[in-house]
């Protein structure tokens, strides 16, 4: 008689919480110096930190085009942890936990039982999340602060739609988080879709009331995406930089341009997988020879699981998710098509989480699939691009010197020396008038 898998004896609620450590500590091995480095990254200081001190009006101010909830949110409590322990390293620690705790949450999501109907081993839904994360190590600073935390939401947002697609009613309790995504992320804009298939095919009516919940939340979304003027720059930092950074978003591509770039965005989508072994660039690569392969990559699939309708759902799913969050990418920013870039993240995880359901259930594929994949996706352990956690030894500095009560700031640059960008992102924080006596040459 067969053994049966110890990690399927445990009750729900101690696997999810085991599962939750799992990603927790694997985030943490990823880079052992985040336990001592403590460091705002980019508009985790300039934006949302400084902001947090205005309060409710910080919340309904976009930035980079959307509104952020859940970046100002996290740095609105690092900025009350900064006011109550008088350091600012203790508001950098606080930005570090809660968005290794994000990630851990989203990765557990797939994890729990919610998704059992798809796969359903919790050890291959565990190992296909492990994968996941390393996958997300091929791209730029993807852990440890809140800005790129938007890229997560978008695969949550995938997730959340396999089971609206697949008329799994989402739980109660899941819906403020959704909605906390779709607030903070224009990389949930496909949700769209599966709520308005689970409202039209739905029978109950606490899920019709969910999916319009979610809906109502796009709609908020969509007019400040689509409506709101915003800048990539904050007025402050414009000064110090070329004047091409710091234009404005409002011109927008011609529908030409903007469907060319999506559809050849899709394309190449899925050879991102493998940037951990090839350290891929489109742009390096034949125009023609790129898009062959990455049709093969899609093909794949399609032709192996033709008959398999859940699965088509979820072929579907990934590619009406991938052409919306590229086309947002091409219609309201500058695209960059290179491996390094975060604009593939989510895209990336995506299609890795639907060969993950296609290899998890399949029982016969090609030889060649068995011999492939599993090296291919194991390069990604072994072969990272470094995260970028530069120390930052002003913060150090002038931590044994805030003070919440006083009327004067310093700003503290977070930034690297890196040409234009060199004063481009800052901290201010109160500081008492001895950090001005005895450091007063760092203010110059």
């Amino acid at each position: 008689m067969k053994n049966e898998n110890p990690f399927h004896k445990l009750p729900a609620k101690w696997w999810f919480l085991l599962c939750l450590v799992i990603f927790i500590l694997t985030q943490i091995l990823i880079h052992p110096d985040i336990l001592q480095v403590t460091y705002f990254y980019a508009e985790d200081g300039t934006i949302f930190f400084n902001g947090a001190k205005e309060g409710i009006s910080a919340f309904i101010t976009p930035w980079g085009g959307y509104l952020a909830t859940a970046s100002r949110l996290i740095t609105a409590i690092a900025y009350q942890v900064m006011l109550i322990s008088d350091s600012i390293l203790a508001a950098g620690e606080t930005i570090e936990i809660f968005s290794i705790l994000t990630v851990a949450l989203i990765c557990t999501y797939f994890t729990s039982d919610a998704f059992n109907w798809l796969i359903k081993s919790r050890t291959k839904r565990l190992m296909l999340m492990l994968l996941l994360i390393f996958l997300m190590l091929n791209f730029i600073n993807m852990f440890y602060n809140t800005v790129d935390l938007h890229w997560w939401f978008g695969i949550f947002a995938f997730f959340v739609s396999l089971n609206l697609i697949h008329n799994q009613e989402i739980k109660w309790s899941l819906i403020p988080f959704v909605i906390l995504a779709v607030l903070s992320s224009p990389s949930t804009f496909f949700i769209i879709f599966p709520c308005l298939y689970s409202i039209i095919t739905y029978k109950t009516k606490s899920a019709k009331i969910k999916s319009s919940l979610i809906l109502l939340a796009l709609a908020i979304q969509a007019v400040f995406v689509f409506f709101v003027p915003s800048q990539l720059v904050s007025p402050d930092v414009a000064v110090s930089l070329d004047p091409i950074v710091s234009q404005p978003l409002t011109d927008s591509p011609n529908p030409l341009d903007w469907l060319d770039g999506t559809i050849l965005s899709v394309i190449y989508a899925p050879l991102y997988l493998f940037s951990a072994a090839f350290k891929l660039s489109i742009t390096g690569f034949s125009i023609v020879f790129a898009a062959i392969c990455g049709l093969i990559l899609w093909l794949i699939p399609l032709l192996i699981k033709r008959k398999d309708h859940q699965f088509l759902k979820s072929y579907f799913l990934a590619l009406i998710a991938v052409f919306t969050i590229y086309g947002m990418i091409t219609l309201k920013s500058d695209f960059i098509n290179g491996v390094s870039s975060f604009y593939h993240s989510t895209t990336a995880g995506i299609i890795l989480i639907l060969y993950g359901i296609l290899i998890s259930n399949a029982k016969k594929l090609p030889y060649l699939i068995y011999i492939l994949t599993p090296p291919l996706l194991a390069l990604h352990t072994i072969r990272v691009y470094p995260i970028e956690l530069t120390p930052n030894y002003h913060l150090e500095i002038v931590d044994p010197y805030i003070d919440h009560t006083s009327s004067t700031t310093t700003r503290i640059s977070i930034t690297p020396n890196r040409g234009i960008y060199a004063n481009m992102w800052y901290v201010d924080v109160p500081v008492n008038e001895n950090y001005f006596k005895t450091y007063r040459c760092l203010e110059e």
